[in-house]
């Protein structure tokens, strides 16, 4: 019996040693359990957030490429548009040059005039019927000044649509049959400054409540004798100059 406990002392003074000796390294894993798994949370969460970059890039890059064509798209349309200005827009039709025969200039039966008076330009009908140039106006206002007779009116700017109050010295007094009743009605005539083609001088302009066909001015025979010729067939070929020195004008 004593032999029995003799023999078996040293195999639990064995297990006693490997229990304390392992003691220390259970408590040390333990220890370091809890640093490496914030560890792997950081590494988890920074792959996370490298996705979610990866993401927002891609979608940015599909964003650009959209952006890209639609201006693209928008550059063809401008192109587009502005071709056949372009086309349109050539030296030839910008600035026709003014026709002469027989050195005198050709016009059209409608032409673009200057009023210097009025600094703002009108279209008139050329009338080679008619002896005397006429000019639609509004409010004929006659009076006196200096023991002389002058004349107000308006004028209507066909471009902003606005009316200009103008006084001019009555020349004489000129009678108009009227249209429709058949009655001559006297009427003041007045002189202004006028550019028609290349020419700058003074016509004298009957004034008139009315328009003659539809226009604001009517250019009579008495202008044109000695310098223009009429292609009543045609219209706008010889636009006004407005003249550099007192050396281009007429008498």
């Amino acid at each position: 019996m004593p032999n029995r406990y003799i023999y078996s002392l040293p195999l639990w003074i064995v297990l006693l040693s490997l229990s304390a000796a392992c003691a220390p390294l259970v408590g040390e894993q333990a220890e370091s359990d809890p640093r490496l798994g914030q560890l792997m949370s950081k590494v988890d969460q920074s792959l996370v957030n490298q996705a979610e970059a990866d993401a927002l890039l891609r979608e940015y890059g599909l964003q650009l490429q959209t952006q890209q064509r639609d201006i693209q798209r928008l550059g063809d349309g401008i192109d587009q548009a502005l071709a056949p200005v372009a086309a349109e827009c050539s030296p030839v039709q910008a600035c026709p040059e003014i026709e002469r025969i027989a050195g005198k200039t050709v016009v059209g039966g409608l032409e673009s005039i200057w009023i210097s008076d009025l600094e703002f330009a009108l279209v008139a009908r050329i009338d080679t019927g008619a002896d005397t140039s006429v000019l639609s106006v509004r409010d004929i206002e006659l009076f006196e000044r200096d023991g002389k007779r002058w004349v107000r009116f308006n004028v209507v700017n066909p471009v902003s649509g606005e009316s200009v109050r103008a006084e001019r010295r009555v020349r004489r007094m000129v009678g108009m049959v009227q249209t429709v009743s058949g009655k001559t009605r006297r009427r003041p005539l007045i002189r202004m400054r006028v550019v028609i083609g290349p020419f700058a001088q003074t016509v004298e302009f009957i004034l008139s409540e009315r328009t003659h066909n539809g226009y604001q001015a009517q250019i009579g025979r008495s202008v044109l004798n000695d310098v223009i010729v009429v292609d009543v067939s045609r219209k706008h070929i010889a636009p006004y100059a407005l003249p550099r020195t007192r050396a281009e004008t007429l008498p």
